[in-house]
């Protein structure tokens, strides 16, 4: 009797193996779909999100969320979970989540919550198509391509993570010079998707057409890259960027001689790192790159920019620099986790009587309710954060012996063009004679050509990358001789 037990055993696991999944198949298709709904900031100011849910061809969901009044499309969801009632979205791009519950086919009731905040409401509506057409982005290529395009995987065994990217190589013999594209804060994927444009990509397309091998990857945990972006350190990151190059030195289409780093934003902060461990980075460019002796510095000089061009008064300005400094100098000499909290929260409270005198403009767009989210400031207590804060990017500045361009936007507000000439005064205090700085007039952090430089603008510009820029980069490359171009 026991073959026949075994059988009708195997039997019943099969037909409920083919009920569970046909299930989830239904329970799949009733969330598909665009999904249009009002995020409620505050009285009578919304947004309007869609998110864009399908399936994949193994019968997992992805999807991407939409802004559609700052024209922003495809940010990819990191993390779609769906139970047939109840909808988890999770962008890590924005450190957002959306959780919703299904009421019935084409209404979902929920919040959107970002940065550890509570969730603003947003219900939603299934709708049949987009309301707005998706913003034009003339400068992406369209396939086929005049070059190869492979998709590639490379591991980082220090780290234990596994990379997965696109490698973009002249349809021409080679071995090829090749370029290593290194995206700025995330977690990103491989094409810097940032505000609908998706600046790698665009980036990659123009350096191939001009004659080199281009490498671009997802960041750690961000589509089929393993790992974890939020527990990654610049030092981290530096690491997989080493991987890479290491990757591409034993690739036979690759001049391993003529291997060079470009990073853009923070990439350009983690760009001088690896080439300070690998002796196979021939030359870096630094893209709205900062030089400063600590994290802190450049960041009040972020928070100060943009407050300024939304209209935050001075006092305003002030005041959150006073707060930030008190948090990051408790980060800084309070080890204890559980006892800088405590201490953060304490000095928080006491501060609240000066943010209470600011007038209410001024409240809202620096974002400060009281009493005043102590979660905004304990974040940067995680090991990353630590690191990350307080490292020396004029230091590491000071030991790069390749030649470097260092290029900035006039436009800048988040790296600012100022940034140039401490560069400068820390390659000379290296003794770097091989260099070259360029400021690009109205020019924003992105190399798009504006008049404003302002944040909210980037996704409403047609242009992706100014095709001046990338140009200028693609000459400087070229001049470099076999001698100049090598450690």
């Amino acid at each position: 009797m026991k073959p026949l037990h075994f059988s009708f055993l195997s039997l019943t696991i099969m037909l409920l193996s083919i009920f569970c999944t046909a299930a989830q198949a239904q329970q799949s298709q009733t969330i598909q779909g665009i999904w249009l709904g009002k995020l409620e900031i505050k009285k009578d100011v919304h947004m309007n999100i869609a998110f864009e849910i399908e399936s994949t061809e193994d019968q997992q969901l992805k999807a991407v969320l939409h802004s559609l009044d700052q024209k922003v499309y495809d940010i990819p969801v990191d993390e779609v979970v769906f139970d047939g009632s109840a909808l988890t979205l999770k962008v890590l791009a924005l450190n957002a989540t959306y959780k919703g519950i299904l009421l019935d086919a084409t209404t979902l009731q929920g919040g959107l919550a970002q940065n550890s905040k509570d969730a603003f409401p947003m219900n939603m509506k299934k709708v049949d198509r987009l309301p707005v057409a998706r913003a034009k982005r003339p400068q992406e290529p369209v396939k086929p391509y005049p070059y190869l395009e492979e998709e590639v995987s490379y591991r980082n065994g220090t780290a234990n993570v596994t990379l997965s990217g696109t490698l973009t190589m002249p349809a021409t013999a080679g071995p090829h010079p090749a370029i290593l594209l290194i995206p700025g804060s995330g977690p990103n994927d491989r094409d810097q998707t940032i505000f609908g444009h998706r600046v790698f990509l665009v980036l990659a397309d123009m350096l191939t057409r001009a004659g080199y091998a281009v490498l671009r990857a997802d960041d750690r945990g961000v589509n089929k890259s393993t790992g974890d972006f939020a527990s990654a350190s610049v030092i981290d990151l530096a690491s997989d960027a080493v991987a890479a190059v290491n990757y591409l030195k034993n690739r036979p289409e690759i001049d391993k001689a003529h291997i060079g780093l470009m990073g853009h934003s923070l990439g350009a902060e983690i760009a001088p790192i690896a080439a300070n461990n690998s002796s196979d980075v021939a030359y870096v460019v630094l893209m709205s790159g900062s030089a400063s002796t600590s994290g802190p510095m450049l960041f009040f000089e972020q928070c100060r920019a943009h407050y300024t061009s939304v209209g935050v008064s001075k006092a305003g300005i002030d005041l959150n620099e006073k707060i930030l400094k008190k948090a990051f100098e408790i980060v800084r000499t309070e080890p204890d986790n559980e006892l800088a909290k405590a201490k953060i929260k304490t000095m928080l409270q006491k501060m609240e009587k000066e943010v209470a005198k600011l007038n209410q403009q001024d409240r809202e767009l620096l974002d400060m309710t009281i009493p005043l989210n102590s979660k905004e400031y304990t974040q940067f207590l995680s090991p990353a954060h630590r690191v990350d804060l307080f490292h020396n990017t004029a230091a590491e500045l000071q030991k790069l012996k390749c030649p470097v361009l260092a290029i900035n936007g006039s436009k800048d507000l988040q790296i600012l063009p100022v940034n140039l000439q401490r560069i400068e005064k820390a390659l000379q205090k290296g003794g770097n004679t091989h260099y070259t700085i360029k400021e690009f007039e109205n020019k924003n952090h992105l190399f798009q050509t504006t008049s404003t430089g302002l944040i909210g603008e980037y996704g409403q510009l047609d242009e992706t990358m100014a095709p001046d820029v990338v140009a200028y980069m693609v000459d400087w490359i070229n001049s470099l001789s076999p001698l100049q171009s090598s450690q």
